[in-house]
């Protein structure tokens, strides 16, 4: 018994899948349609519809795909097999859900390829939380008035000088006489003498 279109196609997907190490994924949907999912690369998906029936199918619904990462819906372009846009039905945080507008042969497929980009790639990443620095007072405007000067304290031994209003009779008091200048001390006319004794002995002694 040799095998039909739609198993050949199946093998096919499957052994291309295989030799270039790519994730594979199969699921039956509803109508009997299988969906087998490959990824040749990274960000590059194709999505194959096998019609098992022996007859046409115009329309395929829940045609979903499960992704590892964030999904940037921006990024998201997709197109059927006759080259014609694929608008998504509802695009999740790591999902995409299609519907397939297109004729399926009978026994035969149709194909879905899809490109999408993870969000960190186009979007701008969310940096880690940080904690808040510390808060630091507003700096204060210079003030504009004239620094305040203090007088510095009273010396403990001076007196603050008083008004004087007295009145003198007979005019103002005699002012006192100056002293002569002290005598110079005793110790100065010791030392005269002491040098007169030395010189002395000093005479003395070159006689001898």
């Amino acid at each position: 018994m040799r095998p039909g279109p739609a198993a050949l196609l199946a093998i096919l997907l499957l052994a291309a899948a295989a030799a270039s190490a790519a994730p594979i994924e199969r699921t039956e949907l509803a109508g009997n349609i299988s969906l087998i999912t490959t990824s040749p690369e990274a960000g590059y998906y194709i999505l194959a519809l096998v019609n098992h029936n022996d007859r046409n199918v115009t329309f395929v619904e829940g045609i979903g795909i499960n992704l590892s990462y964030p999904i940037d819906p921006a990024s998201i372009h997709a197109v059927d097999n006759y080259n014609r846009p694929v608008e998504p039905v509802a695009v999740g945080e790591r999902s995409i859900l299609f519907t397939y507008n297109s004729t399926l042969p009978p026994l035969g497929y149709g194909k879905i390829f899809l490109s999408v980009k993870a969000l960190q790639e186009t979007g701008t990443p969310v940096p880690p939380a940080r904690s808040a620095p510390p808060s630091t007072p507003p700096p204060t405007a210079p003030s504009t008035e004239p620094p305040a000067v203090t007088a510095p304290p009273p010396s403990p031994t001076s007196t603050p000088l008083q008004p004087h209003n007295e009145t003198y009779e007979g005019g103002p008091p005699a002012l006192a006489e100056e002293k002569p200048p002290a005598e110079e001390p005793a110790s100065w006319l010791l030392l005269s003498a002491m040098g007169a004794v030395i010189l002395l002995l000093l005479a003395l002694a070159l006689r001898l």
